[in-house]
């Protein structure tokens, strides 16, 4: 029989070396800590590490509560990925299959990724009109080993309302926590191993988790200093020359005063405390679940664990129907309270057009003319559009030649005109040994093709990979693009009509 709910909330940080748990609430816009646990361990799945944390909340007589996790490795993965723009019904499968290629031993995985600024390294306009690719924070779990998890908790009457991983950890306490957007190193020092993280215009560029020389204790400062100076290599090479000024740590005291020091003298960076306010560095990677799960838009790998984000998608249904009916009420009263006038005004202009109607009688032959002339002057002018029209679908055909060029194939293209212009859509690939290679030619099409017709709207209407296990060798790419185009200048100052 199942226990009554409770209102504790915890949050745990769960790796292979240990758990860390806190009990916290959230006073209107701050969370309060109200208690810390830490167990140490040697987990070997996540079965046992979720076994273990049950136990560590049952000897809180928390039976009942719910609870957020952030995850390092026990069977998750994360990647930062570069991709085109696109929806995120489109990305999801891209993304499903790219955390897969890099990670195979993903059966059936979960994933959940945030997108970022879009990456555009140069510092001038772009004065073809292509968009630039965004970054995503990409994470994944085998489904198996979440429904694991979330069996042996609920056993235990514990309810899961986010899982996240330990770089979206620091991505979200760095966006809550610092404004300044000069590049900046994070190293947070965790029982186990240390993660770096390398942010440039306040966006997470690079994660590097390298397997420690020993205990965390024993970090040395060389260690620290060698990782530093190759993100910072990475961030010049990518961003024109950027290079960190200051790096955030987040360390025991003991820890902290040697390897600030250490820094100081060898890079000439500022070294200040990362996120003081929270803590420890498991409660660092702890609270980061808690602010993650706040808002409903971060990256979690909880299957059923989009509760907010439906409750505000159903009160913005609710708001729009309530606003519906009041507005269909507003104008059933002004239509009634204006029935009469209309109907005292449409007879005031019947009489008037009567009168109008008996002395414009000997004007009919003129108006015959004056319609025969009119109707010679649209027909000339139609046959011209006629003219025009073709040109410029011409002009859409031979765009297409670029296609070889930008190593993309086309399979289909049709083009329809309205009254807005040319509405045309194409079908193609990208076939090629590397994944990378495929995707680029795709982006250059993408990007280049408004220029060579004038576009005035682009999108991407779908996105699809080949499947490996029947081509090993190649890469395929297929896509739909949709782009708008303006009529011909004869038919947008003349007006006229779609043919």
């Amino acid at each position: 029989m199942r226990g009554r709910a409770s209102t504790r909330r915890f949050a745990a940080f769960m790796e292979r070396t240990g758990i860390f748990l806190m009990e916290y609430q959230s006073v209107r816009d701050r969370i309060d800590i109200l208690n810390r646990t830490q167990t140490p361990g040697d987990f070997r799945s996540l079965h046992d590490a979720a076994e273990a944390l049950a136990s560590m909340i049952r000897q809180q007589g928390g039976g009942g509560s719910t609870v957020s996790l952030t995850m390092r490795g026990l069977g998750s993965s994360h990647h930062i990925l570069v991709l085109p723009q696109a929806r995120e019904e489109l990305l999801r499968p891209v993304v499903a299959r790219e955390m897969q290629r890099l990670y195979p031993e993903l059966e059936d995985p979960i994933v959940g990724f945030v997108t970022g600024e879009p990456v555009d390294r140069r510092t001038r306009s772009r004065p073809e009109g292509g968009t630039p690719p965004q970054e995503l924070l990409a994470a994944a779990i085998p489904h198996a080993a979440m429904r694991d998890l979330v069996e042996v908790l609920q056993a235990s009457e514990l309810q899961v309302d986010h899982v996240t991983v330990l770089p979206r950890v620091l991505q979200r306490i760095y966006a809550e926590v610092d404004s300044r957007e000069a590049p900046t190193a994070v190293l947070m020092l965790l029982n186990g191993g240390p993660l770096f993280g390398f942010f440039f215009d306040r966006e997470l560029r690079l994660v590097v988790e390298p397997p420690a020389e020993g205990e965390t204790a024993q970090l040395s400062s060389q260690f620290v200093i060698e990782q530093l100076e190759r993100g910072n290599l990475y961030l010049r090479q990518q961003f024109r020359g950027a290079q960190i000024s200051r790096l955030l740590l987040a360390a025991e005291p003991a820890e902290f005063g040697p390897l600030s020091r250490a820094v100081e003298e060898g890079m000439g960076l500022v070294v200040e405390r990362f996120a003081p306010q929270i803590g420890s560095s498991n409660a660092i990677a702890a609270a980061g679940a808690v602010l993650d799960a706040q808002d409903g838009r971060g990256l979690n790998l909880f299957p059923v664990g989009e509760t907010k984000k439906r409750n505000a998608e159903r009160t913005t249904r609710r708001i729009a129907i309530a606003g519906a009916v009041l507005l269909a009420a507003i104008a059933w009263w002004w239509a009634g309270n204006g029935v009469m006038a209309v109907i005292g005004w449409r007879n005031r202009i019947n009489t008037l057009t009567v009168a109008l109607d008996r002395r414009a009688a000997p004007l009919a032959p003129l108006r015959e003319i004056v319609e025969k002339r009119k109707q010679s002057s649209m027909q000339i002018q139609a046959i011209e559009t006629v003219a025009a029209e073709r040109q410029k679908l011409q002009q859409l055909l031979q765009a297409l030649s670029f296609a070889p060029q930008a190593n993309v194939a086309i399979e289909g293209f049709s083009a329809t005109r309205d009254a807005q212009g040319w509405s045309a859509s194409v079908n193609g690939s990208a076939v090629s040994y590397q994944a990378s290679d495929a995707v680029g030619s795709v982006h250059r099409f993408y990007r280049e093709l408004p220029d060579m017709v004038n576009g005035t709207s682009i999108a991407l209407d779908a996105l699809s990979w080949s499947d490996p296990a029947k081509d090993s060798a190649l890469t395929r790419i297929g896509f739909t693009l949709r782009y708008t185009t303006a009529p011909s200048d004869l038919a947008a100052a003349s007006g006229t009509p779609p043919l």
